[in-house]
């Protein structure tokens, strides 16, 4: 279904898979055209619990007044504290919220890509988790998101075999500027957390990856206590996902977390890479092929 609030509405508990992937069926959101996050305003998808969505761009969300979360998807949680449904090999991009979780709000991302997201607004008392906010994040990239406060990649939840790389948190002007972290409040296992930014943090000292987290088997600067963890360069390819076959990352990470595949939809190892990627001998193919006509090979 749909409403004005969100371009579908799944009320039941039932799984609403595309034919061709995210590459082919998009489900697009809307901008207040003022304000962004206003009366206008479309979230792409709101879903009940035990629902599943599968295989979608999800994209050009944003919250209307007074439903500030979740931009990209939004869900609710269980009488465990758990979110209620799952988006499961989907992209999630694009989208904003007022207040929290500018890609997705309480709900489990599984084999997702979350980028270019935010939680923020124009005046920098709001907004925390611009990729997602009191999320279960499993094989997941999360890169280049932002948002006003704290978790511009992610705030609270569970991560498990995620990467978490440039996005942005705080806010850098005004009466309400601020530092914050990548990832805030967060539980953190197999994932890579590197190369994050925190605004004005030499006004407010913070630390640009993680905060107020626990790790387990983690690659991020700086060292953080806990089993596993460590703050090694993770030599990652060009594309600032993929892992370089001298990663420290390959092997480093703990088998009793790993499930489904990677973010290319590859096996994990015994024992499994940090972060969202496994390597493998195999060339990574990032972009297509383009044909040159007239070139001299």
């Amino acid at each position: 279904g749909c409403d004005q609030t969100n371009r579908i509405t799944v009320d039941k508990a039932i799984l609403v898979q595309s034919v061709n992937g995210p590459g082919a069926t998009i489900i697009q959101g809307a901008w207040d055209p003022s304000l962004t996050n206003g009366l206008a305003a479309v979230r792409c998808a709101w879903l009940t619990n035990n629902a599943i969505l599968g295989g979608f761009t999800l994209r050009g969300g944003a919250t209307p007044w007074g439903t500030g979360y979740g931009g990209g998807v939004s869900g609710t949680l269980m009488s465990s504290g758990v979110p209620g449904a799952t988006v499961a090999s989907c992209v999630v991009s694009g989208n904003r919220a007022y207040t929290s979780g500018g890609g997705a709000f309480q709900v489990a991302l599984v084999g997702c890509t979350v980028s270019q997201n935010a939680a923020q607004n124009s005046y920098g008392t709001a907004g925390s988790g611009g990729g997602a906010y009191g999320c279960f994040l499993r094989n997941c990239l999360v890169t280049q998101n932002s948002c006003n406060q704290q978790g511009g990649g992610a705030y609270s939840g569970v991560l498990l075999n995620c990467s978490v790389v440039g996005n942005i948190s705080g806010y850098d002007t005004g009466t309400y500027g601020s530092a914050g972290s990548a990832v805030y409040g967060a539980s953190l296992t197999n994932c890579l957390v590197w190369a994050n930014t925190s605004k004005l943090a030499n006004f407010y000292p913070s630390n640009p990856n993680y905060s107020t987290c626990t790790l387990a088997d983690c690659c991020t600067d700086p060292l953080v206590t806990g089993p596993g963890n460590i703050d090694l360069d993770p030599q990652l390819l060009a594309d600032g996902v993929h892992l370089s076959e001298a990663s420290p990352c390959r092997g480093a990470g703990t088998n009793s977390v790993v499930a489904g595949t990677d973010i290319d939809g590859q096996p994990w190892a015994n024992h499994p890479s940090i972060g969202c990627d496994e390597w493998q001998p195999a060339p990574v193919v990032w972009l297509g092929p383009v044909p040159q006509i007239n070139v001299v090979a």
